[in-house]
């Protein structure tokens, strides 16, 4: 922040007649960027006290959690029974990470309530967190603010709270952007979480692993090419990412005797190309093949991806499933994007594009996910009668209908607003009042959603889940640039009300 400072004389006083007026009146100092103000200019602020800090993110989490004890019960989806299975079992299964499945295992008792108050308070301190590293550690109220209007009008408290891996997703990319552009305003225990989180958050899910390379790889380029990023710190994200390669294989080694990581990532891409169209024609192009048994149930296959890897179709179970049918798949995802480069191109640049507009909240939280019921049933037999007695797992189950009339598009709107304000922050970040940090704030959280948005849609499919579970990111972004600029423009202007 001093750097800023000194490199701006603007922030050192005011304009006046053409001088320098202190705009202090007395040193000749102003205070710097996003210091603390009276609560009559700054608005109401709470004394810096570890107690102080501790109640209010535990009222955001409390907030962030108050659907899921509504429900009765934290919410399911249809993959927490694998991810369950995986962490009791010490089993290998395909696209369900034994990382987070330990969690789920560790935290079962009682009703998997554990594993919901360590998501919310993360998500809790991450964002305040961020509000500290940008000089907004005192501003606890429009913190809460923040965090109730996340709980109304995003889909955050229902990803918080449901058994998946999705809240990482956010936190881990966010603590990333924290290790690299804000690592010496970390304290040393806060650095060491942030680590912690990014190397589970990693091998948990592929998809967050995927979007943590591509981020450092632009954080690379970008300190390459931008002045104004060369002081980004490399080091300890780096290490970070290499022990988030390798903990799910090293775990899967040691529990489970394989050095592999969670199979079934090219599974995936082969239902994208699937549903597009593309291994029909790669098929109709060079069929009859003996090497290729896919040829001989080109006919059969179903249409979209889900209706492939999930409903028992025949076809994936004539080739063995993911596991013993991964080379047969691997070899018509090649020779599809090969054969068809252009038009593999512009699909991928579709499903980016509707990822990014896909954020309903409550994808697939229905009441009849029988695989993860069943296995909680079997494992877990002490939460069955308060799962059962859930809200979701009612007659009639969750309705979101009217929850996403508003949330869709609020949270639409949010990415448009922040992606203008990065842009705008990005052409005005030379006249000082801490523009610099605010821009590379919003343009962080922006790399954020869009390369959620691409690893997702290209690499899977389009869907709901993928989107909402980060882009409620847009919200406290777009808050904290408000209440910088609020700060810094009473420091311009001191005799304004």
């Amino acid at each position: 922040m001093s750097t800023q400072a000194e490199a701006d004389p603007d922030v050192n006083g005011v304009r006046k007649n053409g001088g320098l007026v202190p705009a202090d009146g007395v040193t000749g100092l102003a205070p710097p960027p996003f210091a603390a103000q009276p609560a009559h200019r700054a608005g109401l602020r709470f004394p810096e006290r570890p107690v102080t800090d501790l109640a209010f993110m535990g009222a955001a989490a409390f907030v962030f959690a108050a659907p899921a004890i509504w429900n009765g019960f934290p919410f399911l989806f249809w993959d927490t029974g694998g991810y369950l299975d995986a962490g009791i079992d010490r089993a290998i299964v395909p696209g369900r990470s034994m990382v987070y499945g330990l969690l789920l295992s560790a935290g079962r008792w009682p009703s998997f309530w554990p594993v919901v108050a360590l998501q919310c308070l993360l998500t809790a301190w991450m964002i305040a967190l961020l509000f500290r590293v940008q000089g907004l550690a005192r501003r606890h109220l429009a913190y809460l603010v923040t965090c109730v209007a996340l709980a109304a009008v995003t889909a955050l408290p229902f990803v918080a709270a449901q058994l998946m891996p999705d809240i990482f997703a956010a936190l881990a990319p966010l603590g990333l952007y924290l290790l690299l552009f804000k690592g010496r305003a970390l304290k040393r225990w806060e650095a060491a979480l942030l680590v912690l989180i990014i190397v589970f958050a990693g091998g948990a899910h592929g998809s967050v692993l995927a979007t943590m390379l591509v981020l450092f790889a632009l954080a690379l380029l970008s300190a390459y090419l931008l002045p104004g990023t060369r002081s980004l710190r490399i080091r300890i994200p780096a290490l970070a990412l290499v022990a988030a390669l390798l903990v799910t294989p090293t775990l899967n080694l040691v529990l489970a005797g394989r050095f592999v990581p969670t199979p079934g990532g090219m599974a995936f891409v082969f239902g994208r190309l699937l549903e597009d169209g593309m291994i029909d024609r790669y098929l109709l192009a060079h069929c009859p093949d003996p090497q290729q048994p896919l040829c001989y149930y080109r006919d059969e296959m179903p249409s979209t991806a889900d209706d492939f890897l999930w409903d028992n179709d025949d076809v994936f179970v004539a080739l063995g499933g993911i596991e013993k049918g991964l080379p047969y798949m691997r070899s018509a995802v090649i020779g599809a994007l090969l054969t068809f480069p252009l038009d593999n191109l512009a699909l991928a640049a579709r499903a980016f594009a509707r990822q990014v507009l896909r954020v309903e909240t409550g994808d697939s939280l229905f009441n009849y996910l029988t695989d993860s019921t069943e296995a909680i049933a079997a494992l877990v037999p002490s939460a069955v009668p308060a799962m059962e007695g859930a809200h979701q797992q009612a007659p009639m189950g969750l309705d979101f209908t009217r929850i996403n009339e508003i949330q869709v598009p609020v949270t639409l709107a949010s990415v448009a607003v922040l992606a203008l304000v990065g842009i705008w922050l990005c052409f005005t970040w030379r006249r000082g009042d801490g523009r610099r940090e605010a821009a590379l704030l919003c343009v962080s959280v922006l790399a954020i959603l869009l390369v959620n948005a691409a690893v997702c849609g290209i690499l899977s499919n389009p869907v709901n889940r993928y989107q909402a579970r980060v882009a409620w990111l847009a919200i406290p972004t777009l808050a904290i640039v408000a209440l910088s600029a609020s700060g810094a423009s009473r420091r311009r202007w001191p005799g304004r009300p």
